[in-house]
């Protein structure tokens, strides 16, 4: 008891992947995104980690606009009036930067 060691974790790096609150996921695989039309479209995803709050996933590009606010019973081609990240207190980005590596493991 109370001893401490050192460890190193080995896990893969995992490229283009991106953080998100866990509220975006739509079912258990798809994030639902605004196109350039303003149109929602659903996109399947890797999802790499869930830590019930937090989710890593692969497979958004840069410039994917995730929508933050859950939208009833949507379907793809509904249009929607896109609202500023800065607009919306305490979101995350809405617009996917370029993603940047991280550990998977």
């Amino acid at each position: 008891m109370g001893t401490y060691v050192a460890a190193q974790i080995l896990g893969r790096e995992a490229a283009d992947v991106v953080r998100l609150s866990r509220k975006v996921l739509h079912r258990e695989d798809q994030i639902t995104l605004v196109d350039k039309n303003d149109e929602i479209v659903f996109k399947q995803v890797d999802v790499l980690q869930d830590d019930g709050e937090q989710i890593l996933v692969h497979g958004l590009q840069a410039g994917d606009r995730v929508l933050l606010t859950r939208v009833p019973f949507a379907v793809s081609g509904l249009k929607v009036e896109p609202v500023p990240n800065r607009a919306i207190a305490g979101a995350q980005e809405t617009e996917i930067p370029r993603p940047s590596p991280a550990r998977e493991g």
